[in-house]
């Protein structure tokens, strides 16, 4: 392949008014990069698949009606064409006889084009077939019957075609290995659940509401009574938080009063058993021993007031928390109240919804 075609084939190029020019008249391509200019000029463009695979992807599908079937002949001077994308173009059932030569096209895209039954008898000698998109066209049960022929066919597309329940069925039994969208009996399947589960809310939700309408009715005229209380066991819990405070700082100031005052006495203790013979020594260190031990009866007593008042401001808090809880239930009694509503207004409408998309499956 030659440099000029790898080139061509590294960008994609659209046109962005296809639809209101003339068709540019066809001109046989002298080469595979001739044809990848003239399906450029046209407002294609062609590009690998993917990095990892070499085969080509021809996409008209913004050309539009700039693309008749005798433009197709293109694709047919590429070599190993995968993908072809058509959509909306103006192409017809004899444009699928120039494709129809190509036998690598693995993946075929036909949505809202003019295509037809007669035009699908060509696909049976497209032997890698596999993915076939014909949303929008006028196929009907007929065509799709001659899909049969098409044996490395694995997904259909007939969304907004002529193509009935009873044909995507009778495809599906004699194709069982290919998946067709819609498939009207699976969807009507995956409907009936969809109501099983919709219809199962609405009561639940019911009950949700009328249980939090109940609290509404229970709570809210207590409401401000309760904020009363809450805010009285708020202060008074505070003000035991307070003394509590002052209490441990009261604690630990003496602690550390106690400590030195017992490294003094170790001290002087100490050295009254160095010189035993010394009296003065003897006697400052019991003076030592004395207000160290007296400090440390202090700490304990005020230890134990400390336990005590912070014993007194924890009950106090749990009874403040339990207040509070009390009202933030009445005050918020509303909320849930319009919060059960939504859910049950959105459960009857995903109910309504549900039955009527079921409906529409026969």
């Amino acid at each position: 392949m030659s440099p000029r075609l790898l080139y061509l084939l590294s960008f994609v190029l659209f046109a962005s008014t296809a639809g209101a020019e003339e068709p540019l008249p066809f001109v046989p391509a002298a080469n595979a990069e001739d044809a990848v200019s003239r399906i450029e000029q046209l407002g294609g463009a062609v590009r690998y698949v993917s990095r990892t695979d070499p085969a080509l992807e021809v996409d008209f599908q913004f050309a539009g009606e700039r693309v008749n079937d005798q433009h197709l002949q293109y694709v047919q001077t590429l070599e190993n064409v995968a993908a072809v994308r058509l959509k909306r173009t103006a192409i017809t059932d004899d444009g699928l006889k120039q494709l129809a030569k190509c036998g690598t096209i693995r993946r075929l895209y036909l949505e809202h084009t003019a295509i037809t039954d007669r035009g699908l008898e060509h696909l049976a000698t497209m032997p890698q077939l596999q993915l076939l998109n014909l949303d929008g066209t006028q196929v009907t049960d007929a065509g799709a019957e001659r899909l049969d022929e098409c044996t490395a066919l694995r997904q259909l597309y007939v969304w907004k075609t002529k193509v009935t329940p009873a044909g995507i069925l009778r495809l599906q039994q004699a194709r069982p290995k290919v998946v067709v969208v819609p498939d009207p009996a699976r969807d009507r399947v995956t409907a009936q659940q969809a109501v099983a589960v919709a219809e199962a809310m609405v009561p639940r939700t019911e009950e949700a509401w009328k249980l939090a309408k109940q609290e509404v009715e229970e709570w809210d005229p207590k409401k401000e009574e309760l904020k009363k209380k809450f805010e009285a066991a708020k202060k008074v819990a505070d003000e035991a938080r307070k003394k509590s405070d002052a209490a441990r700082q009261q604690r630990d100031e003496s602690k550390r009063k106690a400590d030195e005052l017992r490294r003094k006495a170790e001290s002087a203790e100490k050295r009254a058993a160095d010189k035993p013979e010394d009296e003065t020594l003897g006697k400052q260190a019991a003076e030592q021993r004395g207000a160290a031990d007296e400090a440390k009866e202090r700490f304990e007593e005020e230890e134990r007031e400390y336990e005590q008042l912070k014993s007194q401001f924890d009950e106090l808090q749990k009874q403040s928390e339990a207040a509070r809880q009390m009202f933030d239930r009445a005050a918020r009694a509303r909320d849930r109240l319009q919060t059960a509503e939504a859910a049950r207004d959105a459960a009857v409408k995903t109910a309504e919804y549900a039955r009527k998309r079921l409906a529409l499956f026969p």
